[in-house]
């Protein structure tokens, strides 16, 4: 992999292998990871195997404001990821409120909703405002992929435009969510619910 290359080089040498034997040899990855000895460089292909799925994953995608044209795409989405979800399609009023609210967004590819963020601008009784994250949503089959940060550094960009700097949620420590926030840089706040911030 042509080790005395920086980087890009290598990750541009991934990319035009895979474009050229991904149609011809299943598999190709895995076949390829076997034959490297040294560890290090198989951890290096690893990478950019990860590197290279990621931008696979994120070209093409959007991130837009939240319009009530996505409704039945959030719903649908939100039922399949979540399990429940508390809408009812003909009482979208809640979707409106978030709508008006101006920091709710959705992610898109191909014109489909792969992800969605729900917030709402939330008053204090110091003086100051904080964003308050309702939902967030992003389908299994592009998690871990950037799409949810994409996401939020677009909530966060908006929120500091208009010199709001604290964002909050609620969620468990059990739940798979808790690690997605915390490494998108959320910190705990309190104990058995885990209401957390990030600025």
């Amino acid at each position: 992999f042509c080790l005395e290359t920086d980087e890009n080089n290598r990750m541009e040498l991934i990319i035009q292998f895979s474009d050229v034997y991904s149609g011809i040899i299943k598999d190709w990855e895995s076949k390829v990871e076997k034959q490297i000895e040294d560890e290090k460089t198989r951890e290096l292909f690893r990478r950019l195997l990860d590197k290279r799925k990621e931008k696979s994953v994120l070209e093409g995608v959007t991130i837009v404001p939240l319009e009530e044209d996505y409704f039945e795409q959030i719903t649908y989405l939100g039922t399949k990821e979540l399990d429940q979800f508390p809408w009812m399609p003909e009482a979208n009023s809640s979707i409106t409120d978030f709508i008006e609210g101006g920091f709710s967004f959705a992610a898109k590819k191909d014109d489909v909703v792969i992800g969605f963020v729900l917030a709402h601008k939330c008053p204090t009784y110091g003086g100051y405002y904080y964003i308050y994250i309702d939902t967030f949503v992003v389908s299994s089959y592009t998690q871990g992929q950037g799409v949810g940060r994409m996401l939020f550094n677009e909530l966060r960009s908006k929120a500091h435009k208009q010199r709001i700097y604290g964002i909050r949620l609620m969620t468990k420590r059990n739940m798979p969510a808790y690690n997605i926030y915390k490494h998108l840089g959320f910190e705990d706040m309190q104990d058995e619910y885990v209401q957390m911030k990030c600025y």
